[in-house]
């Protein structure tokens, strides 16, 4: 057998390889709009929440829990019971945090940065489309078990964090935040429900 038709049938099977490897259709990628038109959208909605903070400087964590409210994907009232008693009220006009009946407020007037930045909270949890213009958007998994990696853009926030990573389904389950410093806060989602949800005055002041 003389040496070019060696090299031939040496080369066919990768040559087969290759013609299956192109006649293959592309895995497809999973979208930001994507997980954004599969997750179950409620006028109310309420989960438990689980947050522990990893402090490397302290070597400890930091633990919380309480109930989070989210009221047509708009509206978010994180209701902290441990520690102890504390309540942050999320729009798109104010920040406010209720603790001992006192009530500290912040808006985008008075000051933008700190309400951009506490405003990011709301944006997670209704996985806010406008993420592709502070972020780079990496997603990965199905619509129904999907993880994104978010990897700030924004100068303001990468001086702040290095990545956030949202994972979920039908609902978000998870958010973890690692900041400059290294330090890891996981925040986990469960035992949702869609019921009303009875507020106090001071809640209904900026939720209604």
């Amino acid at each position: 057998m003389g040496l070019s038709k060696i090299f031939i049938k040496f080369l066919k099977p990768f040559a087969l390889a290759a013609a299956l490897l192109i006649a293959m259709p592309c895995a497809h990628a999973l979208t930001l709009q994507e997980i954004k038109a599969n997750l179950e959208v409620d006028k109310y909605l309420t989960c438990d929440y689980n947050q522990v903070k990893s402090v490397k400087s302290l070597n400890k964590d930091l633990k919380s829990f309480g109930t989070l409210i989210i009221i047509d994907n708009q509206k978010l009232l994180l209701k902290q019971s441990e520690p102890f008693d504390n309540e942050i009220i999320i729009t798109d006009k104010n920040i406010v945090e209720i603790s001992d009946d006192e009530e500290n407020v912040i808006s985008a007037e008075i000051n933008p940065q700190v309400f951009n930045i506490s405003n990011l909270m709301l944006k997670l949890c209704a996985i806010d489309e406008s993420f592709e213009k502070y972020f780079e958007v990496e997603a990965s998994g199905q619509v129904n078990n999907f993880t994104l990696k978010l990897t700030p853009k924004d100068e303001l926030l990468a001086k702040i964090f290095k990545t956030i990573t949202l994972k979920g389904g039908k609902r978000l389950t998870d958010v973890v935040i690692v900041d400059n410093n290294n330090d890891t806060t996981t925040m986990s989602f469960s035992n949702y429900q869609n019921d009303n949800v009875a507020l106090t005055d001071s809640e209904k002041q900026y939720l209604n």
